[in-house]
């Protein structure tokens, strides 16, 4: 009987072993799991916030790109405004100069033709080495500002060109 009740006691004891290690093996199981699937969110969301922060950087990328184009086109626009603000600057002051020596120029035809119809006929020969006297200082004038007209326009230019 004792040794049956050993026996039986044995068989008990390897029984409850067996049943504790299978306990022990589903929790290890359970855990591993748990642990696994724990590991995979916490890649997942390491791979997100990745993936966002890539995008970010590409989306701040191209946003500086696309700000550096305007700018140049900006200036660009700007540059050839000015130029075209002074081209017309400088023809409306050439269309106000030809005007206003036309102005001028019948005023002293107008002073001239007043001039000869008081003197009468007698003084002409005076009165036409007068006039030829003043058309060569007003051709000499003409040419002299001319050219300091050419050469302040070569100027400003070269002072553009600097700026």
């Amino acid at each position: 009987f004792k040794r049956a009740e050993s026996s039986a006691s044995l068989i008990e004891a390897r029984a409850r072993g067996m049943l504790c290690r299978n306990v022990v093996r589903c929790r290890i199981r359970a855990a591993t799991s748990i642990q696994s699937a724990t590991r995979a969110w916490m890649v997942h969301t390491a791979y997100i916030f990745a993936r966002l922060a890539s995008t970010m950087i590409q989306s701040r990328w191209r946003c500086t790109v696309r700000r550096q184009s305007f700018l140049r086109t900006k200036g660009r626009i700007l540059k050839l405004q000015a130029l075209v603000r002074c081209y017309l600057a400088i023809c409306r002051r050439k269309r106000a100069t030809s005007s206003a020596i036309l102005i001028e120029r019948s005023a002293r035809h107008m002073l001239y033709r007043k001039k000869l119809r008081a003197q009468g006929l007698g003084a002409s020969a005076a009165l036409i080495q007068s006039q030829v006297r003043t058309w060569k200082a007003q051709k000499s004038f003409a040419a002299t500002s001319a050219a300091a007209s050419m050469i302040q326009s070569q100027w400003r230019g070269v002072a553009q060109l600097r700026d």
